[in-house]
């Protein structure tokens, strides 16, 4: 699962920072219950984790997913 804290998004060529684009903290997403999972699970917290941008596995995904996501 990937994920982050979505302060804005490109149309076109310019970025915005209002709504649709942005969100606030209230909506990220950081319990189990808020992907659907009920039960035991639902308020449960989300833990991420993750590899360094250049991990075999990262290089891999950034070519099939958003390009140059791993270029700093």
């Amino acid at each position: 699962m990937f994920g982050g804290a979505r302060l804005g998004g490109l149309r076109r060529s310019v970025w915005h920072t209002e709504y649709p684009y942005a969100r606030g903290p209230e909506e990220n997403i950081r319990t189990w219950g808020q992907l659907g999972l009920t039960g035991e699970w639902a308020d449960k917290p989300i833990h991420t984790g993750g590899q360094t941008l250049r991990g075999n596995q990262t290089s891999q995904f950034s070519d099939i997913g958003p390009p140059g996501s791993d270029i700093l």
